[in-house]
């Protein structure tokens, strides 16, 4: 069984870096899904690197210039697929299971409702 954590690091995770690789290393976690990480589009990544892991931003990144949703994945764990353009949602496959790390912003986007939101969200994870 694998160790999957999710933390809503508030307000962005880039000044939490050490903290989070530390948790990472001395908990032996497996998937760490991070929450309003607030990685803008333009941001230099590469210090991010942990032996044994891949860094993952939900595709709002490129599509939103802004990813609201991140993991550190260990290297053998697949990834599937990130999100759609207005998701942010990593989903993930390993010998033991299927992962879904899934951030739902307060605001809606344009046109949308509460329940829309929702149920965008939901459509991409019954796919």
């Amino acid at each position: 069984m694998e160790n999957i954590w999710y933390w809503n690091c508030a307000s962005g995770f880039l000044k939490k870096i050490d903290f989070i690789k530390e948790l990472i290393r001395t908990n032996r976690v497996d998937v760490f899904f991070l929450a309003e990480t607030e990685i803008k589009g333009d941001a230099n990544l590469d210090f991010l690197s942990i032996d044994g892991y891949d860094f993952i931003c939900a595709k709002t990144l490129s599509t939103r210039n802004k990813a609201r949703l991140a993991c550190f994945k260990k290297n053998d764990i697949k990834l599937v697929k990130t999100s759609v353009i207005l998701n942010d949602v990593i989903i993930l496959e390993s010998q033991y299971g299927i992962y879904a790390g899934v951030y739902r912003g307060f605001k809606c986007y344009s046109g949308e409702t509460v329940v829309s939101n929702w149920e965008r969200i939901l459509d991409e994870l019954n796919e």
